[in-house]
């Protein structure tokens, strides 16, 4: 019996955390939370195979996408060198701060239909809390 209850807490937990982020509704502290959190182990990995297809961490080197070498709190379409933002891109208004970021990663596509981005997104927030932790700490290095 205590099992089930646990089983039911814990289901209850998880389906209002995804409608939170889905629906908008999880807090930039919360999302925070959930990156500091998160565990590095394997987290290159996860980047390079989510991530570094179209995507270089080292300064200037662009691939299909924009090099990330130190892009946190950013602004979108900003790195001047990368000449192949969509003119939607650039007409966004975001600062890729810890939870944007976390949201385009864990949503991908559908993180917002101005993006013009392949990327499905990734099926856990642990697994998109460790990637931007990863590159935070890139970023710090």
């Amino acid at each position: 019996m205590k099992l089930k209850v646990i089983f039911v807490a814990t289901l209850a937990l998880t389906i209002y955390v995804l409608t939170s982020v889905i629906g908008g509704k999880m807090s930039d502290t919360s999302i925070e939370e959930l990156i500091n959190s998160a565990s590095l182990a394997n987290a290159q990995d996860s980047f390079n195979q989510n991530c570094g297809h179209c995507h270089s961490l080292v300064k200037g080197e662009h691939r299909i996408g924009p090099s990330l070498f130190n892009f946190i709190d950013r602004k979108s379409a900003s790195v001047h060198d990368f000449l192949h933002y969509s003119e939607t891109i650039k007409g966004l208004d975001i600062v890729w701060t810890q939870a944007e970021l976390f949201r385009l990663i864990r949503y991908g596509r559908s993180y917002t239909d101005q993006i013009n981005m392949a990327y499905e997104g990734i099926s856990s927030d642990e697994e998109a809390s460790k990637i931007v932790k990863f590159l935070i700490e890139q970023s710090e290095n």
